[in-house]
């Protein structure tokens, strides 16, 4: 074990040293000693501080504990340090770092350079680093000092500047040479892109030229050409697709004008039933009434030749009122006052005419929304109205007669005719007769539901319900 020993008032740098040598029960053994003459050192330190280099260099110092020059110019050797610290920066306070850090903290400060004002007026550029000899001896409390004067500082960091402009220069023109070259390049290949998509649009190429490598040029060029397959394909399909359905349109057509040449055809087979119900409404009343006069004029020719004046006045009105009623119906053909003046209004003046022609006593009852109803199946259930006030006033003997006509729901139009005659049975043959056969035709045509109540010695009381949207309503 070796512990230092030193004379007072020497340095370790120049002078004696000793130590003795110990055994492991701490007895002195040994004694080595040691004459230290580092004048080489102090020599060279002297030739780096006092031989400034053509680019200029800075002052070496060694100083101690007491910021003493230990080793420098002979001026100022053995002198405390007087330089005054310059804009001193603000202490690192790290208030979370651990004790470690915080010394290293504090160590990296006590390294920072620092401009300094010195005795004689100039300002220096001061930077110090602590100093040991070895690993095994702890630090001797000495800092190596580096100092340089404010304007060569300046003159070195103009220098730098200078350098690092030109060399910025020198990278920018560089790198926008190559930009230049690289972006040529890229053009280029786009140009070579866009002539190829040119000719493909002219029809003068099926498929888009792809160029080589990996770049975005080579990239969007596989894309366009994706594209375009898709294209074609996608044209191929539709022209596939196009011809099939010109043929279904050409099948379809021949389907169409079929069922326009059917529906024609059934429009005449349905204008023939209503002008045979007209007919039956009108022409054959008339007529059935004027043959029964016929009958009764042979029978009074017979029996009572007296009254066959008074039946043939009365065989001439029934055949004056047969041929009004063809002139209404043929009116009734030409002109349709249902859709121009609506349902209830139409209906309204049928009844009125009714009660005037038969003497009866009558109410009609229509509600607003009801008796604005006229499309062309209003006109249906104003032929059906006119058929039930003729079999009342032919075939019922009543007495009084009442039509309603209103809407139930919002959603369906009711027509309801009834009467206090003497009935009949809805459900008996009546051979010869197309009334009630006539009645459940047109209700049939229109969606409409048709019910006749009616039992004899009762009356009889018509409804017809035809369901429609609120918009008809």
């Amino acid at each position: 074990m070796i512990e230092e020993t030193r004379r007072a008032g020497r340095t370790p740098l120049l002078g004696d040293l000793s130590a003795p040598v110990k055994d492991s029960s701490g007895r002195v053994v040994g004694v080595i000693a040691a004459h230290l003459n580092w004048r080489w050192a102090l020599s060279d330190v002297r030739h780096l501080s006092d031989t400034p280099s053509s680019r200029g260099s800075a002052q070496t110092l060694v100083l101690d504990r007491a910021a003493t020059v230990l080793v420098g110019p002979d001026a100022l050797l053995g002198r405390r340090w007087g330089g005054i610290v310059l804009e001193e920066p603000p202490p690192i306070e790290p208030v979370w770092a651990s004790a470690s850090t915080a010394a290293a903290l504090a160590d990296l400060e006590s390294r920072t350079p620092r401009f300094e004002r010195l005795p004689d007026g100039q300002t220096a550029l001061i930077a110090r680093a602590p100093m040991s000899i070895g690993a095994q001896y702890p630090a001797l409390g000495w800092q190596v000092q580096l100092s340089e004067s404010k304007e060569q500082v300046y003159r070195r960091a103009n220098a730098l500047g200078v350098r690092i402009l030109w060399i910025s220069i020198s990278l920018g023109a560089a790198t926008a040479l190559l930009g230049a070259l690289g972006a040529r390049h890229l053009t280029d290949r786009l140009k070579r892109l866009t002539r190829s998509a040119a000719a493909v649009g002219r029809n003068e190429a099926e498929r888009i030229e792809v160029p080589s490598g990996r770049d975005e040029v080579a990239q969007l060029a596989a894309a366009f050409a994706k594209v375009l397959d898709a294209l074609h394909q996608e044209r191929s399909e539709l022209l596939s697709l196009s011809s099939e359905l010109e043929r279904r349109v050409a099948v379809r057509t021949r389907e169409v004008e079929r069922l326009a040449e059917e529906s024609r055809y059934a429009a005449v087979v349905r204008e023939r039933l209503k002008i045979a119900r007209d007919l039956h409404d009108t022409l054959a009343h008339s007529m059935m009434a004027m043959l029964s006069e016929v009958r009764l004029l042979r029978k009074l020719e017979m029996h009572d030749p007296k009254s066959l004046r008074e039946e043939l006045a009365r065989a001439e009105e029934v055949a004056h009122e047969g041929l009004n009623e063809a002139r209404t119906a043929i009116t009734q053909m030409r002109v349709n006052a249902v859709r121009d003046t609506g349902l209830g209004s139409a209906l309204g003046k049928a009844f009125g005419r009714f009660i005037d022609r038969t003497a009866l006593s009558g109410e009609f009852i229509a509600d607003p929304g009801a008796a604005s109803f006229g499309d062309e199946r209003a006109e249906t259930l104003f032929r059906m109205a006119e058929e039930a006030l003729r079999n009342i006033e032919r075939h019922a003997m009543a007495t009084r007669a009442v039509v309603t006509l209103e809407t139930v729901d919002g959603t369906q139009l009711k027509l309801s005719i009834e009467d206090d005659g003497v009935g009949f049975d809805p459900g008996a043959p009546r051979q010869g007769h197309y009334g009630i056969v006539g009645l459940h035709e047109q209700a049939h045509l229109i969606g409409a539901h048709l019910c006749i109540d009616s039992a004899p010695g009762r009356g009889t009381t018509l409804t017809v319900t035809l369901r429609m949207t609120p918009e008809v309503l």
